[in-house]
């Protein structure tokens, strides 16, 4: 009904990565990720999925980083904190994180 990727795509996408030596596993549902050991990555179809796992493992070092593109993009997962902003309160880990990201494929 929401389609085959999992099944097509997905699922061979890690059987392969596993036969290559890749400690990986998946697919799993974004909602039951957090419950998973910490990893170094999770990998996700969409932005949103995949920030609310790592968000509830490292809310303040969550970068998101899109792959599959010819534009390197990097993105915090919060939000732009206009509230806090010019009162010194900012933490700037993920935004750390995202740029050191970019910074390691370019």
């Amino acid at each position: 009904m929401f389609g085959r990727e999992e099944i097509e795509i997905i699922a061979p996408a890690i059987a392969r990565a596993a036969a290559a030596g890749i400690d990986t596993s998946g697919p799993f549902g974004a909602d039951t990720m957090f419950r998973k050991k910490p990893c170094d990555a999770y990998i996700v179809m969409l932005h949103d999925q995949g920030h609310i796992a790592a968000k509830l493992q490292a809310f303040n070092r969550t970068a998101g980083l899109s792959i599959g593109s010819p534009i390197l993009f990097s993105s915090v997962a919060h939000g732009s904190a206009h509230d806090i902003a010019g009162k010194g309160q900012a933490d700037a880990g993920a935004m750390i994180e995202a740029i050191s990201r970019l910074a390691k494929l370019s």
